[in-house]
């Protein structure tokens, strides 16, 4: 079993869970917009809102783009830019296995953070 530091671990955890958060806030905010009960200030709101979070969401994609270690890139180009993981081992240019042990050390990780999670709220 390949065995990634934990706190490397935890880093990806959270970048991810923040970038995927800001994207959910953009997509309620969408949504929002068609509502057809805004009156027009609340619409300009939204519209501004979805404006600068997008703003945003592209500055915080600068910065995790140039995360060197593997298991980031691998992350970024999976769960950001939304390609296989054969296709992020082939863009790497690392071994479609490797690629497959960084991702699921990682999904290992998330599972038992969230158990860990649960335990405690019980």
């Amino acid at each position: 079993m390949l065995m990634i530091n934990e706190r490397v671990l935890e880093f990806n955890a959270r970048w991810l869970k923040d970038y995927l958060d800001q994207v959910g806030d953009i997509e309620h905010y969408e949504i929002l917009r068609h509502e057809q009960h805004l009156t027009i200030d609340e619409l300009e709101f939204v519209t501004t809102e979805i404006i600068e979070r997008k703003k945003e969401l592209e500055q915080y994609k600068n910065i995790i783009r140039n995360f060197k270690d593997y298991l980031s890139q691998i992350l970024y180009l999976k769960y950001v830019e939304g390609y296989s993981l054969e296709k992020v081992a082939d863009q790497m240019k690392i071994s479609r296995g490797y690629a497959a042990k960084l991702h699921s050390a990682f999904t290992r990780h998330l599972r038992k953070r969230a158990n860990n999670e649960r335990d405690t709220m019980q």
